[in-house]
């Protein structure tokens, strides 16, 4: 039953974010298209006389500007499809038979986990490639921006040739780096979740506000126990080097690996504290409209 509501979560959610990405990447085109249009009118603008100059330089900056704050609130809008339709389907009128199902609390929190974490890494993904786009085709006046390429065609080779790096170091930083993603994906999600939950109980009336209120709660709890953990711990893997290299591999790179594995140690931790106290307020005070 687990798998069957995943499915179902994963759909509702790609019937909004899907056409949501391709629109990113079609508006990522678009921009990228006035660009051209943008440098085209500054070779010949000379030629137009001053009112065409004044109207046309116009046009293309406040298409351009449109352009860039359409971008930036896609990736907004992709995060607030997600909240939406967990509190919609957790706290409104779809929570009486959500909570029908015969799935756990448990179950029905880690659905909405799992397809909200399928869906933040294709948003994201997709985000990359809109990015791309404008940086290799819209950033130069020529069709593509060489320079661009030549940037990270040297930061790749630097990366693969540089002398601080064993075979070792090659296998484990995609593994830990991996890892470090999903682990901050999982934690800010369950964050989140977590604060609309907890908004649901503190406020009848204005839910929004309390959930935006109890998440500045819950993080700011939360960095504060984050800061002194990575320091401790932190400190306390120096004090193993001394000893013995807990990695065994370049020895300049133990102190990065033992930040970073520090950091998704402690943010899987969060994210554990966050589901269950999700799940016991779920399971023994729900609020339901």
């Amino acid at each position: 039953m687990l798998g069957k509501l995943i499915k179902y979560d994963f759909k509702a959610l790609k019937k909004t974010l899907l056409p949501l990405c391709f629109g990113a990447v079609a508006l990522s085109v678009f921009v990228t298209i006035l660009m051209k249009l943008f440098y085209l009118y500054q070779d010949y603008s000379q030629n137009l006389s001053r009112v065409l100059d004044d109207i046309f330089g116009t046009v293309l900056t406040l298409l351009l500007i449109f352009g860039f704050l359409g971008l930036v609130a896609a990736a907004i809008v992709s995060w607030f499809l997600i909240l939406k339709r967990y509190y919609q389907n957790l706290f409104k009128d779809d929570g009486y038979l959500t909570f029908t199902l015969p799935v756990k609390t448990s179950g029905i929190l880690l659905s909405k986990l799992i397809s909200s974490t399928i869906w933040s890494l294709i948003t994201s993904l997709f985000a990359i490639v809109s990015i791309a786009i404008f940086v290799v085709f819209g950033t130069s006046r020529q069709f593509i921006n060489m320079d661009a390429i030549d940037t990270f065609s040297r930061i790749w080779e630097t990366y693969w040739s540089t002398p601080l790096l064993t075979l070792k170091d090659y296998i484990i930083i995609p593994i830990i780096f991996t890892l470090l993603v999903l682990s901050s994906v999982v934690q800010n999600i369950l964050l989140l979740f977590l604060a609309i939950t907890l908004g649901n109980q503190v406020s009848r009336k204005h839910k929004i506000l309390g959930s935006v209120g109890m998440y500045f709660v819950v993080n700011t709890v939360a960095s504060i126990i984050v800061s002194t953990a990575m320091i401790l711990l932190t400190y306390a893997g120096l004090e193993q080097i001394d000893n013995d290299s807990i990695f065994s591999i370049t020895p300049g790179m133990d102190i990065v690996y033992i930040y970073l594995s520090v950091a998704i140690v402690i943010s899987t931790a969060l994210s554990v504290a966050y589901f269950f106290v999700n799940k016991y307020i779920l399971k023994n005070h729900l609020n339901l409209e």
